[in-house]
């Protein structure tokens, strides 16, 4: 799932015929991770009892996470009981570890034979499978929506959200538990070379070339042929209206692309969490003072550091160095004392890792109690494939995570309570290829999630909950933003184009199947986002070319979605008594070709709008669509609106269909 695999896989042929040990499902390509026998009988159970605790925890949190999100209420999970029974079950794993791992760790054949504590080897390997499972669950039980045409087809449509539910569950848990038997009978008889080969199996060329042991394949081909029946039966007869509802798998329109996409997602998934028990590559970190720069420092390209849960009081900075002088433990830029094309990355590719994300003990990155002065808790800059993964951000006095200039960096499992202290938590900037996944966020006095210039962009699975602004996306190209749930922040989910940036551009969005909800928090923030009216659901600024459906907005008391301009916005700031934000607008400030289509977007929105400057608004609406007319009737910019919304209030220029 590190991939948007559905994306990739979408469209490809999924047959109904399964001969045994075939599959029938296309997928991107992926080998599997190496997985080599230890040598001693210590190490075999030692490895053994790893993989055996790590996936009856997986077990347990799959099916907590997935049963809790196909009651389909928008904020119930996670919640304090699931917690609790998934903390569980990792204390009851990370137990059966160390009691089958203590003085036996250098038997094993991964980077965890280094380990000198078991518990810690449970807690790294628990939180990453944690992760897995998390987005897993996720991925296949889709967004909480009400379809406006008639019960009947909500009945369908709930029937199969289950089915999917239940299909990617039990494909997971079944093959997770096949592989394993395959991996624990080929240690206990000694078989030399890759296991994976044997019990694993991969794609290739789209096609999945099965393990060569025949009972293994055998039985994963059996598996899917499972899973596909139960979709077909559920979901078999629906139209795409129905399943582009779904929100699971998104972008499905077939019965095929949803059986696609579920088993695409869920050998990916799968992959990852056999990989974090067989096959650790991972460097431990200690904590201690300065303990995760010093490890920065020390590590080289594609580095995995696994860090240990506490609290770790350093501010971390990753950067390119210069190479071939002196100085070249400086950071590129520093006192101008690089060679013109000296620069280095010595830390491409670095993945920092928490450990204890399966007992809610990330490693909680803190502002020192002396020194300063401190802005960031991690900075990233112009370094490539950046991973942070189950850390906890502290409040910090800019922000809690910022990476600029990188080409693929990704923000997973990542919290952070900012205590209304930091401007963004999580915030990437002129980079490319982003993916910020599964990640909480509360309490930032401007925007909780912010992506800055960038440009393929991915924001799914995330909550962002009393922030200003839950979530933006600002003067960037190609964002998906999908799944999120954005309650009590002041604004909800904001796409904006503000003039005076370098990059002056905002376009190619998809926003699709978000929950937002009772966005009605005071705003309390400064600058543009500080005039953003108190209870808004979606404002979209000065954007084209996009297209925003399946969104759930509601008791937003100011709007439910907003389409406007930057000269509408300082009309409507100077009518709420303030001044106008935008002396100069950017050189192209129109909205146009947004398609806003298949939303909940009801009336009980735009009850009760900010009435206090400077973000007081005159107007309020469940949709409000107010732009300059440079292209008046009856093209309207060429936006357009259509199905399953409310009409307007406050404007009557939504009465196109879109295409």
């Amino acid at each position: 799932m590190k991939s948007n695999a559905f994306a990739l896989a979408i469209g490809a042929v999924a047959s109904l015929a399964l001969a045994p040990a075939s599959f029938a499902a296309s997928c991107p390509d992926r080998a599997a991770a190496a997985i080599t026998a230890p040598s001693s009988e210590t190490g075999k159970a030692c490895q053994n009892a790893l993989a055996k605790a790590a996936a009856s925890f997986v077990k347990a949190q799959i099916k907590t996470d997935a049963g809790c999100f196909s009651k389909q209420t928008p904020g119930l999970c996670p919640n304090a009981k699931t917690t609790a029974k998934i903390q569980k079950a990792a204390l009851k794993a990370r137990d059966a570890v160390v009691k089958a791992c203590t003085g036996n760790l250098g038997g094993l054949t991964s980077s965890y034979s280094a380990f000198t504590d078991p518990a810690q080897v449970a807690s790294c390997t628990l939180s990453q499978n944690n992760v897995e499972g998390s987005l897993l669950a996720y991925a296949v039980s889709g967004t909480p929506l009400k379809l406006h045409t008639g019960p009947g087809l909500n009945k369908d449509r709930i029937k199969c959200v289950k089915a999917l539910n239940g299909a990617g569950v039990k494909y997971a848990l079944g093959a997770l538990q096949t592989i394993n038997k395959c991996i624990a009978g080929a240690i206990k008889d000694g078989t030399p070379g890759d296991l994976s080969a044997v019990c694993v199996g991969h794609y290739n060329a789209g096609a999945f070339v099965p393990p060569t042991d025949a009972k293994t394949a055998e039985k994963l081909a059996g598996l899917l042929a499972k899973s596909d029946a139960s979709i077909d039966k559920a979901c078999g007869t629906l139209t795409p209206f129905i399943l582009e509802s779904i929100g699971a798998c998104p972008g499905s329109q077939t019965p095929g692309d949803l059986k696609t996409c579920v088993a695409c997602e869920t050998w990916d998934s799968t992959l990852d969490i056999v990989k974090a028990q067989y096959s650790e590559t991972g460097t431990f970190v200690a904590n201690g003072p300065g303990a995760i720069q010093a490890a920065v420092d020390a590590s080289g390209p594609g580095a995995k550091l696994l860090i240990q849960s506490g609290t770790y009081a350093e501010d971390v900075t990753i950067s390119k160095l210069c190479s071939g002088g002196p100085n070249d433990t400086d950071p590129c830029g520093v006192d101008g004392d690089c060679t013109p094309g000296s620069c280095a990355s010595p830390h491409a590719g670095l993945q920092l890792i928490g450990c204890g994300g399966a007992t809610n003990d990330r490693p909680f990155i803190d502002v020192p109690s002396t020194g300063g002065p401190y802005t960031n808790g991690v900075t990233g800059s112009a370094v490539d494939g950046l991973i942070f993964q189950s850390l906890n951000v502290g409040a910090w006095p800019e922000n809690g995570m910022f990476v600029a200039g990188a080409d693929g960096v990704t923000f997973r499992d990542i919290y952070s309570d900012a205590l209304d202290v930091s401007k963004y938590a999580v915030f990437p900037i002129q980079s490319n290829n982003v993916l910020i996944e599964g990640s909480e966020v509360r309490h930032v006095i401007d925007a909780g999630i912010y992506v800055g210039q960038s440009t393929n962009i991915i924001v799914r699975y995330n909550r962002v909950i009393e922030n200003v602004a839950g979530l933006e996306i600002e003067n960037s190209a190609n964002a998906e933003v999908y799944g999120n749930y954005a309650y009590a922040n002041a604004g909800g989910i904001l796409i904006f184009k503000l003039p005076g940036l370098p990059v002056q551009l905002s376009n190619g969005h998809a926003v699709h199947h978000n929950v937002s909800i009772a966005n009605n928090r005071e705003n309390i923030g400064s600058g543009t986002v500080g005039l953003i009216p108190d209870g808004t659901g979606m404002i979209v600024l000065s954007n084209d070319d996009s297209t925003f459906h399946h969104n759930q907005v509601q008791q937003n008391n100011s709007f439910g979605l907003a389409l406007i301009d930057q000269e509408i916005l300082n009309t409507l700031t100077v009518l709420g008594g303030g001044s106008p934000p935008f002396p100069t607008t950017s050189p192209d400030q129109k909205s146009t070709n947004n398609a806003v289509y298949q939303n909940d977007i009801d009336l009980t929105n735009a009850l009760a709008p900010d009435s206090t400057a400077p973000n007081a608004t005159p107007l309020a609406a469940p949709i409000l669509y107010v732009i300059n007319e440079e292209d008046p009737a009856p093209n309207y910019n060429f936006n357009c609106f259509d199905g399953g919304a409310v009409s307007p209030v406050a404007d009557n220029h939504i009465d196109s269909t879109c295409p």
